[in-house]
């Protein structure tokens, strides 16, 4: 046995699906049959057991034969193991007989946190150093014809995962495809598209290729979606196969699109860059996007990466190691490559703005606000102007290489885009994937500095009515559950509610949100509520919605209250404004739910309202349009009775309480069960006065909150933050429930 400490990437030639994998025309590379398991379903991307079978031709020794199969090294972690045939005794002069089996070895399967309820325990994601410092080595002499790889990674997805097709950057580096491997291998069935350096092929024979393959993805697997991430040029090739093929299911992810080439820089500078003497060309596709923006970012952002992947006395050299590869990536590419991708670049663009109303596919943009190559803003708007399936999200500090930046997961952004499913269904329920640790510990720190302001303490309470200081009373083997409860000014709890529920008990609610969270033009102007939300499982409140979750046994959370609570008035501190219908009642029986009332106090100390929605509305001069302008808003409640059924959605305004804010108390309430008493519901009173019991059960809970946080020594912020500074981090204790 013969170990490569590193994973591959395996050349899969065009002609291939994943049922029937035939082998390369070319004489320049080795004969490739592959045994047993096709691309999917297995182990790494390309194969379980799976076995890539590399017949060596004659007079080819196996020095070179090794050295013609493009192996290129990704992820340190991973091994490879390379097999001699069933003779042991081959030499490097052995003719055709022998054989070298692939397989991918020393994978890491993936952890789940005890009674996590499919929260993921995932290792931190390292850079893939070696890729970078192989870079150079894959690039000269990078001949043989377009092609596919095929990564092994540690991580394998669902049997029922869709492909992602990866389309590159024009410079064909892959290195933006290396950074997101690993994570979106969780997802997908991943195979990354390899253009050679001194490939020639026009852009409609880029089109072709890239198109047959997902035409025979769609004859194989029709049920399923096939998805697209075009990065740069890659954007543009995707658009462009998406034209062609509008009957397919196509997703398309497009990362800084190429489409407008006349708008960018490099329109002014194509004939000058094509007449420098061949000694400057080297250095200069830079401006293609092999270097940022600012080489200086994207000198840092590696270095971030590199650093959390290396120990501490290897990372300077690993550091100097990486920017010598790039710098030298550069002087491998040969003359003729520049001219040829300037031209590439500018018949991509009137390729695809002709055909573009021909895309029916749903189109997610990332857009770098400070790409200095291209108006990628500008473009993600103007391409979701003309697509109607299109949407965009701008990225405040990203340059053209995203993809490399620290702080983007393009999982979590495919996850979070709602666009992510494995059948033709786009049910937001069904299609849910629960978060990795990894996104889950990123957003619970997103909260860090709240946390310490408002130092939140949680209590539950059992079925003997006994609160402890803890979550352990909440059922969580009873399912399904229903978190139900009041709302804090603008959903300021619901961070540290969720964040606790998962990090004591494993339980993440899936939260019924208002639609006008998901609102398009909202989203794209750079919030990321609507994104967060559908990441960590939320989706629009609706009966069908809630229906589908409970049968399904899964946690929900809900707010009756909904708006009319979030956005209250002056003075409404803590007061719940329930619909008077029962409904809840008889669907959660229906499935033998449980609830959980969840009472939450202490958003009086916290701000001040300023100007509630009745101040507003009545300003003078601009009183009237800021009414219309609320009234505007999507309402969800109209036709209710009381109050809830005006949630007419608007923006208090609020400040910062003086001397700084007070406490953050969380109760669970004594659970409330409706499972075996489905005849006890079948009386229209009964199941009122079942849902009296379950709001009253919620503002009792809160009056128990806001009489005993009288009783805390550290509800003031000035000794609360006092004894937490002078106590090394740990936090101050609360009264005793």
């Amino acid at each position: 046995m013969e170990t490569l400490q590193h994973s591959v990437l395996c050349t899969i030639p065009n002609a291939c699906s994943s049922s029937q994998l035939q082998q390369p025309e070319s004489s320049n590379h080795a004969e490739v049959k592959f045994r047993r398991t096709p691309l999917r379903g297995t182990t790494g991307s390309c194969g379980s057991d799976a076995s890539i079978s590399l017949r060596k031709p004659r007079n080819v020794t196996r020095k070179q034969f090794r050295k013609s199969f493009n192996v290129v090294r990704v992820q340190p972690r991973a091994a490879l193991a390379v097999e001699r045939g069933e003779s042991s005794g081959v030499d490097e002069g052995q003719d055709d007989s022998s054989s070298i089996r692939v397989g991918s070895v020393g994978v890491k399967p993936r952890r789940k946190a005890e009674g996590s309820a499919g929260l993921m325990k995932d290792d931190k994601i390292a850079v893939p150093v070696d890729y970078i410092k192989y870079l150079p080595e894959f690039l000269k002499d990078d001949s043989g014809p377009l092609r596919w790889f095929c990564p092994v990674l540690e991580n394998k997805p669902p049997k029922d995962a869709p492909i992602l097709l990866f389309l590159p950057e024009v410079v064909g580096t892959g290195l933006g495809f290396a950074m997101q491997q690993e994570n979106l291998g969780r997802l997908f069935e991943l195979r990354c598209l390899k253009i050679p350096v001194v490939d020639r092929t026009p852009f409609e024979g880029l089109v072709s290729f890239v198109e047959e393959t997902v035409r025979n993805e769609a004859r194989n697997h029709p049920g399923r979606p096939i998805y697209l991430l075009g990065e740069s040029f890659g954007g543009a090739l995707a658009l462009a196969v998406a034209a062609r093929n509008p009957k397919l299911d196509l997703v398309l992810f497009l990362v800084n699109p190429t489409t407008c080439f006349d708008q960018s820089p490099l329109q002014s500078l194509s004939p000058l860059i094509q007449s420098l003497p061949s000694a400057f060309l080297p250095a200069v596709p830079v401006l293609l996007g092999l270097i940022s923006y600012d080489p200086v970012s994207l000198t840092s952002q590696l270095a971030t990466r590199v650093a959390s992947s290396v120990s501490a006395q290897n990372f300077p050299e690993n550091l100097s190691t990486v920017l010598q590869s790039l710098l030298k990536t550069v002087g491998t590419l040969p003359e003729s490559f520049l001219p040829w991708k300037l031209n590439l670049l500018r018949s991509s663009a009137r390729y695809v703005n002709s055909r573009l109303r021909a895309v029916k596919a749903d189109v997610f943009i990332l857009a770098s606000v400070k790409d200095g190559l291209w108006p990628s803003v500008e473009e993600a708007k103007r391409l979701s102007t003309v697509l109607s399936t299109a949407t965009y999200r701008k990225v405040p500090e990203g340059g053209h290489m995203l993809l490399v930046e620290e702080g983007i997961e393009l999982a979590s952004v495919i996850k979070g885009s709602g666009l992510y499913r494995r059948t033709k269904s786009k049910d937001a329920v069904t299609n849910f994937v629960p978060p990795t640790r990894e996104e889950i510990d990123t957003a619970y720190a997103s909260f860090g500095w709240l946390r310490n302001l408002l130092s939140p303490v949680f209590f539950s309470t059992g079925d003997d009515g006994e609160v402890v200081p803890d979550l352990s009373k909440i059922p969580v083997s009873k399912k399904p559950l229903i978190f139900i409860g009041n709302h804090f000014l603008y959903g300021l709890d619901m961070g540290f509610v969720w964040g606790q529920l998962v990090k004591e008990r494993h339980v993440l609610p899936r939260g019924l949100a208002h639609p006008v969270i998901f609102d398009k033009t909202l989203a794209e102007d750079g919030r990321s509520d609507a994104d967060r939300t559908r990441l960590f499982g939320g989706v629009p409140v609706t009966g069908k919605n809630m229906f589908k979750l409970l049968s399904r046994g899964e946690p929900i959370a809900l707010y009756p209250g909904g708006a009319r609570e979030a956005l209250h008035r002056k003075n409404e501190w803590h007061q719940l404004f329930w619909p008077r219908r029962p409904e809840i009642i008889r669907m959660a029986a229906r499935f033998g739910a449980t609830f959980i009332p969840m009472c939450t106090v202490g958003e009086d100390e916290i701000y001040e309202i300023l100007l509630d929605y009745d101040e507003m509305i009545n300003l003078p001069v601009v009183g009237g349009q800021i009414q219309e302008t609320f009234e505007a808003l999507p309402k969800l409640r109209e036709g209710l009775d009381g109050e809830v059924g005006d949630q007419t959605l608007h923006v208090p305004i609020v400040a910062p309480k003086l001397g700084g804010p007070g406490r953050l108390y969380v109760l669970f309430g004594q659970p409330i069960y409706t499972e075996g008493r489905a005849e006890y519901f079948q009386d229209p009173q009964n199941v009122e006065a079942e849902y009296i019991r379950v709001k009253s059960a919620v503002e009792d809970g809160i009056s128990y909150l806001l009489t005993k946080r009288k009783e805390d020594p550290y509800r003031k912020f000035l000794p609360r933050i006092t004894y937490e500074l002078t106590s090394g981090g740990k936090q101050a204790p609360t009264f005793e429930p």
